[in-house]
């Protein structure tokens, strides 16, 4: 038992000697950078696991700020939209006579410039019309057109349609009564706008045998609207849901002379805002 005790005594011993040994072998600890003020340390920065995307790209939401304001004025927003309605010619020196009304059909996205207070927008607006108008067969066959096809080649038809398909561009402005777009619940919407359009047209006769004429339209539109705006899935898209008033004016000589119109539509819109 002696011997034992005086054996773990040594072998303490000799494992105290070399933790002290070992001890003067380390080297010091690494010092801290000075700072800027003499005779201070400051602690190196670290920031481990937590990282943040910056405001640029999630557009302010980190800070609960979504969509902006940048600088003076409010975030962008955008819509796509489908409508359709009746057109009606009301004017033109022949075809404002001869046409019935007929279907209208529009699609197309808008960009909305809202102000900083979120209670209004200039909007910009592109899309896609076509107008399809039949013609009142008495007034076709009381009216006969002696037409050239071409090459001096005349035929004497009446109309049975005129189709116009164009493309549309516009510049407008539009309000939200009673609250801010980004208030909570339903809104109203109202607005109005003026354009421009670019297209063609297709003519057809009730003479088979002729064929159909075609030529390059333009025109310019103005329209005034109102639409029902609900929020959905918290905010996160709202759908719209409207009536759409229009007077529009075409320049045409499809029949060989001066053929313009005039048209007031209504038209029904629905759509879907970002």
């Amino acid at each position: 038992m002696r011997a034992k005790n005086l054996f773990l005594n040594a072998l303490c011993g000799t494992l105290l000697s070399a933790g002290s040994l070992l001890a003067q072998d380390l080297p010091s600890a690494i010092p801290y950078p000075e700072s800027a003020t003499e005779g201070t340390t400051a602690a190196p920065n670290v920031d481990e696991g937590h990282h943040e995307l910056s405001n640029w790209i999630t557009y302010g939401c980190a800070t609960g700020n979504c969509l902006g304001p940048t600088g003076a004025n409010g975030p962008l927003s955008y819509d796509l939209y489908f409508r359709t309605g009746l057109t009606q010619p009301v004017g033109g020196e022949f075809l404002g006579r001869l046409l019935n009304g007929g279907m209208a059909f529009d699609v197309g996205g808008r960009a909305l410039f809202l102000n900083a207070e979120r209670t209004g927008a200039n909007v910009f607006d592109l899309g896609i019309s076509n107008y399809n108008n039949k013609a009142d067969i008495s007034e076709s066959l009381q009216n006969p057109l002696t037409i050239d096809f071409g090459n001096k080649t005349f035929h004497t038809v009446t109309v049975r349609s005129l189709n116009r398909t164009f493309f549309n561009l516009a510049l407008g402005r539009e309000s939200y009564l009673f609250q801010s777009i980004d208030a909570p619940g339903r809104k109203w919407s109202v607005g109005f706008d003026v354009g421009g359009r670019y297209g063609s047209a297709m003519m057809r006769f009730n003479e088979d045998h002729t064929g159909h004429l075609t030529d390059v339209i333009g025109g310019t539109f103005t329209g005034l609207y109102s639409n029902l705006l609900c929020p959905v899935n918290h905010g996160a898209c709202i759908l719209e849901f409207g009536v759409r008033t229009e007077y529009s004016y075409t320049w045409s000589d499809i029949m060989r002379r001066m053929s313009d119109l005039q048209d007031f539509n209504v038209l029904v819109t629905t759509g879907i805002r970002y």
